[in-house]
């Protein structure tokens, strides 16, 4: 029987961002999580990128933990921290850019944005599906620095000048895909 391919387009979803493209960054920032005064390393949530005209792009996990998400407003404090009898529990939001190495992005121009693709195949029914998830995006800028947003088991963590997933995207389970 011959296979069954659906694919999901999922780098379709970061598509209508290229208009960041050619902008110049101002800053990187963040909400983190504290418990107690301290930072909870377990809990990144988004990455807002502001840029000089004022535009923002925003990435975050998508509802379902999938895959990942971009939105042309800054995220808001999230609302789902709480505190109990043990533990104080405090959102605060963090400039990425003002500390190295973030730093070295401030007054750069994007000037290319990835998407980075899961792919896997099941069968079904003797059945061969592809399956895609927006598993992060890769921000390039004029000076060839670069960020990685990704989705890390309903987790977001963010990178800088480094791919989490080299041994992935070498065997083929990932791919990237230029906007």
């Amino acid at each position: 029987m011959k296979p069954d391919f659906i694919i999901l387009s999922e780098s379709e979803r970061l598509k209508p961002f290229r208009k960041y493209i050619g902008k110049e960054l101002s800053e990187i920032s963040c909400w983190r999580l504290f418990c107690d005064g301290e930072p909870d390393t377990e809990c990144d949530c988004n990455l807002d990128l502001l840029f000089r005209d004022e535009s923002v792009l925003s990435m975050s996990i998508t509802e379902d933990g999938q895959s990942i998400e971009a939105d042309p407003r800054a995220f808001n404090k999230p609302v789902w921290a709480v505190s109990d009898d043990v533990n104080r529990y405090v959102w605060h939001r963090l400039m990425l850019t003002k500390n190295q190495p973030w730093a070295k992005l401030v007054g750069q121009q994007l000037a290319q944005i990835d998407s980075i693709i899961l792919q896997w195949t099941e069968r079904r029914q003797e059945q061969e599906i592809r399956h895609e998830a927006l598993a992060g995006c890769r921000c390039v800028f004029e000076n060839n620095n670069y960020l990685v947003f990704t989705n890390r088991g309903d987790q977001a963590e963010w990178f800088f000048n480094q791919m989490p997933y080299e041994s992935e995207l070498a065997n083929g389970e990932m791919c990237l895909d230029s906007l």
